[in-house]
């Protein structure tokens, strides 16, 4: 069995952690012979993040091999000017970007509001 890495925003919820199983005899499927769930070590800034076995486990037809998988967390990035602006040919454009949550929330200030 090996955990699917996974990724979100700073500030989202965690996508479902899922996992790929092989070796399984017709008819069983991963929900007849595994139970239980994946976890995530613990930790919301960005960053990568062990995804584990946690409580998931086989059934008595089968022992289970497990692979760890990732969750990363990254920064959103937010525009801070309007890039539909029109321009003079040659003119300077500033241009500025926050660093920010998956609401668009400002991640770089200390308080990460």
């Amino acid at each position: 069995m090996t955990a699917d890495s996974q990724s979100k925003l700073y500030g989202a919820a965690d996508p479902p952690l899922t996992y790929a199983v092989s070796g399984l005899k017709f008819p069983d499927t991963a929900a007849s012979a595994l139970n239980g769930a994946l976890t995530r070590d613990p930790g919301e800034t960005a960053g990568s993040y062990a995804i584990r076995q946690g409580t998931l486990a086989a059934n008595g037809n089968y022992s289970l091999a497990f692979v760890a998988g990732t969750l990363t967390i990254s920064y959103n990035t937010c525009l801070l000017y309007d890039p539909t602006k029109p321009a003079k040919s040659g003119a300077a454009i500033p241009i500025k970007i926050e660093v920010c949550s998956a609401a668009g929330g400002n991640a770089s200030s200390p308080d990460r509001s």
